[in-house]
């Protein structure tokens, strides 16, 4: 069933929601974790396909609320490497989920993707980041990878029942490596540090993406391997 949803998914953002990549060559080939803007259900497909990677490759940090509640959002698991995690999560449960996330890379999966926002855009503007994609980076010594994805809001955004033709972007920008300042700073100050910075470069490929730049069609890798984003 995972090949035939990868098989439709390429299908879908090829001829129905056109996807145009930029920034590929900054994924790491080594284990990393991937950090976007989340406004759609679709963006975790968008990311995987954008990678130009088996969808194997990934495991997505989820909700264990919304995505382990019911029979039709746990189907997920079927689709994709869910990886829970409680939203108000204790120590020790955050413990165990990075527990997870090492079995998981040291199985064979190549990166994990964590939206930093928490949830999904009511609006279509970025919303603060949380710390977690930090722990987990740091705790692990896992590079965070910034995206921007354009596009999803408008063609599937929060309590819409079904995406719109539209042309989806996503922008890859260079890792931020978690490495600490200094000896003295805390393992907080480097939480905080590490957040602000993931932010930062996530909202300049948004100014990238809005104002057009780096729209170089080389730049551009399309599903099919080819620089014209189709």
């Amino acid at each position: 069933m995972a090949w035939m949803f990868q098989a439709f998914s390429r299908l879908v953002f090829r001829l129905y929601c056109p996807l145009h990549v930029f920034g590929q060559e900054h994924l790491p080939d080594r284990p990393f974790i991937l950090c976007s803007n989340h406004a759609s259900h679709m963006d975790v497909v968008a990311l995987m396909l954008a990678s130009g990677r088996p969808f194997s490759d990934f495991a997505m940090v989820a909700a264990q609320d919304y995505f382990f509640g019911n029979r039709l959002q746990s189907a997920a698991n079927l689709l994709f490497n869910l990886i829970p995690l409680e939203r108000r999560a204790t120590q020790r449960q955050l413990m165990a989920h990075i527990e997870a996330c090492k079995r998981f890379l040291d199985g064979g999966g190549r990166a994990l993707i964590i939206f930093p926002e928490g949830t999904r855009t009511p609006t279509g503007e970025m919303q603060p980041f949380k710390r977690g994609p930090a722990v987990v980076s740091t705790t692990l010594g896992l590079p965070l990878v910034p995206a921007y994805i354009d596009g999803t809001y408008r063609s599937w955004r929060k309590n819409n029942w079904f995406m719109r033709p539209r042309h989806i972007k996503v922008h890859f920008g260079p890792p931020v490596e978690p490495i600490a300042t200094s000896d003295a700073e805390t393992l907080f100050a480097t939480y905080r540090r590490i957040t602000e910075e993931l932010e930062t470069r996530v909202h300049k490929l948004r100014e990238r993406a809005k104002h057009g730049t780096g729209t170089d069609p080389h730049e551009m890798v399309g599903l099919g391997g080819r620089a014209d984003g189709v």
